[in-house]
This record gives structure tokens, sequence and C-alpha cells, in this order.
């Protein structure tokens, strides 16, 4: 019961941008899941992939991605290549990767992502969705300025009749698409 609250205390801290105070209790949290429920229970699982974004969230990539990559070899194995945490998890390690600089490793994780989300999910989830957004923003950094505008009128196509023209997603995604062009 602790480690639960803390879990969710240590993502709250995170969304608020409160990271020391997050990492403090997503630590506590994971501690206490391993001892308790063991390394590969899915609640441990999550414990240490939140902490791995806390980590990107302050900056500490290396760490980040430490914490990522282990949380995705285990939940791969875990939970499955098509569980939702697992693919969360895949898509936070291809932020990192973009972050590094690694991008041929952003890519891949990227791409891979967006396959299994739109075979399980479905090509209009959110999580296909955001997979194809992250993929076209990486390729925009790269210079692959065709490919990006080509997942970003995608999703933003999905997105307007979806969700409306006016929703937060719409907006971002619009943006993205610009930023593309303008590139």
């Amino acid at each position: 019961m602790e480690a639960a609250i803390r879990d969710t205390i240590g993502e709250t801290y995170d969304d608020l941008g409160l990271y020391p105070q997050a990492r403090q209790q997503l630590e506590r949290a994971l501690e206490l899941q391993r001892r308790v429920l063991g390394p590969e229970n899915p609640k441990t699982l999550r414990s240490l992939s939140l902490l791995g974004r806390v980590a990107a969230n302050q900056g500490k990539n290396s760490e980040a991605e430490a914490l990522m990559s282990q949380s995705l070899e285990l939940s791969g194995r875990v939970l499955g290549p098509e569980n939702r945490e697992t693919l969360t998890t895949m898509q936070d390690l291809a932020y990192v990767y973009g972050v590094e600089g690694k991008y041929a490793q952003a890519e891949a994780a990227y791409r891979e992502a967006t396959e299994v989300s739109r075979r399980v999910l479905g090509a209009e989830s959110r999580g296909t969705l955001a997979a194809m957004s992250h993929l076209g923003n990486l390729e925009r950094s790269q210079g692959k300025y065709e490919e990006a505008q080509a997942l970003l009128n995608q999703v933003l196509e999905v997105d307007r009749r979806v969700l409306g023209p006016e929703d937060p997603e719409t907006l971002t995604t619009s943006t993205d698409l610009g930023s593309t062009y303008l590139a």
C-alpha cells in the first residue's frame, strides 16, 4: 500500500515539475516493490519506468536510458512486447535516444512502437498517433522533411476528425506540422 501511494505521489510530483521530490517518492516505491512484490512484478516495472522518466525530465539522460532500457527489457519479457506499458516505455526510451543524438536508435524504437500500436491498439488510438507524432518530429529534427510531413499530416487528419479542430492535441500536431513546413 505504501509503495502504491508513493508511486502516485511521485508521478504527481513529476507532472508538477518537482523532480527531486518525485525521485524520492519513486525510489522508495521501487525499493518496497522490489522487496515485497519482486523485481519483475508489473507494479515494480511501472515504478522503474516512471523513475526513468523523472531522470529524463531532469536531463540525466544516461541514467534515464539505463533505467528505461532495463524497464523495457523486463516489460517486454514479463508483460509482452504488445503491452501498453511496454509500448509507453519504448516511446520514452526513444525520446531519450533522440535527446542524446542517437537518432538511429530513436527512429527504430519509434517505428516499432508505431507498428505495434497500430496493430494492437488501432490506427486511430492515442498511443499510435503519439508514436507517429514523435517519429515525425524526430524526422524533422534530422532534416527528413518529407517523411516528417507525411507522418504529421496523417496524425493531423485523424486528430481533426476524431478530436475536433480546437482540441489541444490537434493544435499541437498542427504546430508540429507548421514547424516542419517552416524548417
